[in-house]
């Protein structure tokens, strides 16, 4: 089911890609066995985010060329049950807590983006550091306010492609690039 908030006008290449947008969480949440959410055009913050079960997505993002990535990243704070309220009682602590849950959506969207666009995980990395890197980017104008959660520069990128060692060879050759994975022992 797709809902339009407010005064949100959708043209018919939004429509299409809004389609598209709930094709996408109904097979995501087929594959994890959730209830299907509902695709809202319109968010009350940001590009994209989730009110479970409910997905909300910003029209200028509806066709965007990082829309799936914005998509799979929501979708796996559904898949995470990040919906419910934060456990830390201090500021401090519910922002630490907030950040890990951010950090986790990325690397969940890296996975549910391979599945849905049957990308081998590389491909699928590879296009998540790329929609993190634009975001980043968003988040760095002068005035400029980073969501709850989110950190600045290359942190949350970082964070993310250290989930991945298999992958260092190239990812440390990026921008942002990870830390050396620790060596085992």
């Amino acid at each position: 089911m797709v809902l339009l908030t407010g005064c949100t006008t959708v043209m018919s290449q939004q429509r299409t890609a809004l389609s598209d947008v709930q094709q996408f969480a109904d097979a995501t949440a087929r594959v994890y066995k959730l209830s299907r959410p509902v695709v809202v055009v319109g968010t009350p913050s940001g590009p994209g985010s989730l009110d479970k079960p409910t997905l909300f997505v910003r029209t200028d993002q509806l066709t965007s060329p990082t829309r799936d990535q914005l998509v799979a990243h929501e979708l796996a704070h559904y898949v995470l049950g990040h919906g419910v309220a934060l456990k830390a009682a201090d500021p401090a602590g519910r922002e630490a807590e907030q950040y890990r849950r951010e950090v986790d959506a990325h690397v969940k969207a890296v996975e549910i983006l391979a599945r849905y666009r049957n990308w081998d995980e590389a491909q699928a990395l590879k296009a998540m550091y790329a929609y993190l890197m634009v975001a980043d980017l968003r988040s760095r104008p002068p005035g400029s306010v980073v969501s709850c959660g989110h950190r600045g520069g290359c942190v949350e990128v970082r964070a993310m492609l250290s989930h991945f060692p298999e992958h260092y060879d190239w990812t440390s050759k990026l921008q942002c690039a990870p830390l050396p994975p620790r060596a085992a022992r």
